[in-house]
């Protein structure tokens, strides 16, 4: 039974592990078309607009929960094999 629950948990990290990437690489093609679009490509406008930064991180928090997600299955599936 808790053999299961490790693989699971473990194929859950390679899903996540997976998605996160993909997402990330999405959030940076959106990241850089908001990145031309609201600065123009000038970076001494986030000066003046501070709030932008913020705007601009938007892209990349799908992809940092999926990381989280990836981490916390693979600290259960270490801790099921350890308890095994």
């Amino acid at each position: 039974m808790k053999h299961n629950k490790a693989r699971r948990n473990l194929l859950n990290n390679y899903i996540y592990k997976w998605v996160s990437l993909i997402l990330g690489v999405f959030g940076f093609i959106v990241f850089i078309m908001m990145y031309l679009q609201y600065l123009g490509g000038k970076p001494g406008t986030l000066l003046h607009h501070p709030i932008l930064i913020f705007v601009l991180i938007i892209p990349f928090l799908p992809s940092l929960c999926f990381l989280f997600l990836a981490k916390r299955a693979r600290k259960n599936a270490a801790s099921d094999i350890s308890k095994s």
